[in-house]
This record gives structure tokens, C-alpha cells and sequence, in this order.
């Protein structure tokens, strides 16, 4: 049995002992620019073999203790490694974690998203992201614009999110080509932006007609080039609405 299978078992079924022997073998991260330049180091080939005597494998990363994972991944274009164990119970940003990072398609839904606040541009440009993460806990979220701007593969169900909180859906599916979830029950009544929201989302054909839009004061290009859009919203409210260019 490999390392990797060893970890992942004990991971599963020994949570406590996996945590243990992490915290007893490598030091822990404590702070984004110190984990920023150790996911450098991982991802370029000529300082990989340095970052893993230094820091072990990058599924075994103690990240228990980072707050922001601010664009960790950021342009990392050929990263794919398996990060499904990390900690990221105490992260409250995750704003530009994946950006550009082209190739990630690992399942992470079992991560603890509960302090998070925003995720905007997460999955931005991650063309090959495509995991269930409709377990989340979106809760505390206030911003998800840009999170799935051009994340052309992206299409499971995130239907169950809390969206309470959330202020700024801008560009949110804009160009997730495949994106064709049933997203009508969320709570959007505290939203300002959707600007661009569904621009580009050629496959989006969802009933939205229940959404709270009273606070929305910008729909500029929402639904531009969704050509499959064909569900009544003459309900909404867009008495604050001051930008409806090219909505549709």
C-alpha cells in the first residue's frame, strides 16, 4: 500500500490520529505568504523535490491554522494534486484560491468552509473544475462574484447553499457554459450586483422567478448570450434596478 492510500485510510477513519501524526511530523502553516511560496516551491518542478523534504507531501499539509488562502493556487496552470484532507476550518477567505489553476478537478465537498466570507473569483478561469461542493457551508459568504467566471465545465448541484448573506453575485456563472443546476431557492434578498451573472451560460435554463431582487440596483448584461434562458421572471423586483443594458 503507498503512503498516499495509507494516509487517505487513516484520514477516514482515524481523524484524530491523523491529525497527530501531522502535527508531529511537518510544521504548520501559519500564514498565506508562508503557504503561498511553499505551493510555489510544490508546483515547480526544479523545487519540488526541496519543498517536499521540507514541508512533505502537499496532501499532508498542516493548514489548520491558515485565515487566507487568498490565490494560494493562483495561476498554478498544471496543478492536480489531491488537497481533499486539508483543515480549513479557521479560513475565512478563499477569494482567488484556484484562479487560473486550469487543470484542478480534485473532490474537496468535504472541506469546512463554515468561517468563510468570501469566495470571490475562487474557481475563476478553472476550466476543468467540476466536483460536488453543494455540501458547503455558505453561511457567513458575503461576496461569489467572478466564482465560477469561466469555469466552463462546472455543473453540479449547489442548490442547498445558503446565500443569505451574499451582497455580490457579479459575473458569477458568466461563461459556465454547462452550469444548468436548479438554483431557485436561494435567498438572494440581499443582493446588489448581478451584473453578468449568467452572461455566456449557454446551457442555464433554471426557474429563478422566486428570487428576492428588491435590493438589486445592477442587471446590466445578466442574461447576454444565455440562449437557452426561457423562464418567467415578470415577478421580480426592480424598483431599485438603475442598469438593465443589455440584459438580456
Amino acid at each position: 500500500m503507498s503512503l498516499y492510500l495509507l494516509v487517505h485510510k487513516i484520514y477516514d477513519y482515524e481523524p484524530a490520529l491523523f491529525n497527530n501524526i501531522k502535527k508531529r511530523l511537518f510544521p504548520a502553516f501559519t500564514t498565506n505568504t508562508e503557504l503561498r511560496t511553499a505551493v510555489k516551491e510544490w508546483t515547480n518542478v526544479a523545487t519540488k523535490t526541496t519543498a517536499l523534504n521540507m514541508y512533505g507531501p502537499i496532501y499532508f499539509w498542516d493548514v489548520s491554522q491558515i485565515m487566507s488562502m487568498e490565490g494560494i493556487f493562483r495561476d498554478c496552470g498544471n496543478f492536480n494534486d489531491d488537497i481533499s484532507m486539508w483543515d480549513t476550518s479557521n479560513v475565512t477567505s478563499m477569494s482567488h484560491m484556484f484562479y487560473c489553476a486550469r487543470k484542478f478537478n480534485q473532490p474537496i465537498g468535504n472541506w469546512n468552509t463554515s468561517k468563510v466570507t468570501t469566495m470571490r473569483s475562487m474557481f475563476n478561469h478553472a476550466g476543468h473544475f467540476d466536483r460536488d461542493i453543494g455540501d458547503w457551508d455558505t453561511s457567513k459568504v458575503i461576496n461569489t462574484c467572478f466564482m465560477f467566471n469561466y469555469a466552463y465545465t462546472f455543473n453540479k448541484s449547489i442548490e442547498k447553499w445558503d446565500t443569505s448573506k451574499v451582497t455580490n453575485m457579479r459575473n458569477m456563472f458568466n461563461h459556465c457554459s454547462k452550469f444548468n443546476k436548479c438554483i431557485g431557492d436561494w435567498d438572494t434578498a440581499n443582493v446588489c450586483c448581478m451584473k453578468l451573472m449568467f452572461a455566456y451560460a449557454y446551457q442555464f435554463n433554471q426557474p429563478i422567478g422566486k428570487w428576492d431582487t428588491s435590493r438589486v440596483t445592477d442587471m446590466n448584461c445578466m442574461f447576454h448570450n444565455t440562449c437557452q434562458f426561457n423562464q418567467p421572471i415578470n415577478n421580480w423586483d426592480t424598483s431599485k434596478v438603475l442598469d438593465m443594458e443589455y440584459m438580456f
